[in-house]
C-alpha cells in the first residue's frame, strides 16, 4: 500500500508516472501528499505531478526532465531537487516564492533571470551549468548557501552581485580542475574573491581561524571560501 503522505520511488523506470494513478480523482490523497521522492526513474514528462499542489518537497534528480512548466502548479514547494536532468529553461520556477532549497546542479542553464522572484532561498546549488552572469542573485537577501562551481563565471566583478546579507558559505570552485569556473585560472583568484566575498570580514576571519589569512588562501589544500559569517 502507497504512503499517502510520501510518495518515493527510487531507480525505477516511471517514465510516465503511470503508478500514481491511485490519486488521481483522490482529492484527500493528494491533499495528504507533501513530499515526493522520485530520483534515478528515467522520467521525460512530469505532468502527472502537477495534481500534488500541496507537495512541499519534491527531488526529481537524476531524470532526463527538460520541462518544468507542470511544476509551476506547485506553489507550496519549499525544497526541489533537480539536478542531474536536461534543464535549459528554468523561468517556470520564477513563481515558485517559498522556495528555500533549490538544486539545479549539471543542467544546461545559462540564465538566471528567473531567480529574481524567489527571494526566500536560502540554499542554491547552480554546479555545472552554463552561467555567466549573477547579476540576478542582488535579489537572494535571505541567501546562505550557494555553489557555482563549473560554470562560466570570467570576470571577478560578477562576485558582486551575489547579495551577501546572510551569506555564510559560498563555493566558486574546488580543488579539482574539473569544478572551476575561468575566473579560478587567474593570479591570485582565492585573494581577489576573498577581497569581494565577505571582504569586511577579512580581519575577522584571520583572528578567528588562529591563521595567517593570506597563507590560508595562497594553499591548495585549503578551501578558501567557506565562511562562518556569525
Amino acid at each position: 500500500m502507497l504512503n499517502t503522505n510520501q510518495f518515493t520511488v527510487f531507480r525505477s523506470k516511471l517514465n510516465s508516472l503511470d503508478n500514481i494513478v491511485f490519486y488521481r480523482g483522490n482529492t484527500s490523497a493528494v491533499q495528504s501528499v507533501d513530499m515526493i521522492w522520485l530520483s534515478h526513474c528515467y522520467i521525460s514528462d512530469v505532468s502527472d505531478l502537477s495534481i500534488f499542489v500541496y507537495c512541499r518537497q519534491l527531488t526529481l534528480s537524476y531524470n532526463s526532465i527538460q520541462n518544468l512548466f507542470p511544476l509551476a502548479a506547485l506553489h507550496l514547494l519549499t525544497h526541489l531537487e533537480l539536478d542531474f536532468n536536461q534543464i535549459s529553461d528554468p523561468s517556470p520556477l520564477s513563481i515558485l516564492f517559498n522556495l528555500e532549497f533549490l538544486h539545479l546542479a549539471s543542467n544546461q542553464i545559462q540564465c538566471l533571470d528567473f531567480l529574481e522572484s524567489l527571494t526566500n532561498i536560502h540554499w542554491l546549488s547552480l554546479v555545472r551549468n552554463q552561467i555567466s552572469c549573477l547579476n540576478p542573485l542582488r535579489k537572494l537577501n535571505k541567501l546562505v548557501n550557494l555553489f557555482i562551481q563549473q560554470n562560466r563565471i570570467a570576470n571577478f566583478q560578477e562576485l558582486f552581485n551575489i547579495n551577501q546579507e546572510q551569506l555564510m558559505f559560498v563555493c566558486v570552485c574546488n580543488y579539482e580542475d574539473e569544478w572551476h569556473n575561468p575566473i579560478c585560472y587567474e593570479g591570485f583568484y582565492r585573494e581577489k574573491s576573498l577581497k569581494i566575498i565577505q571582504s569586511e570580514y577579512f580581519d575577522f576571519y584571520q583572528e578567528k581561524l588562529k591563521v595567517n589569512i593570506q597563507d590560508r588562501i595562497s594553499s591548495d589544500k585549503l578551501c578558501w571560501n567557506v565562511y562562518e559569517n556569525q
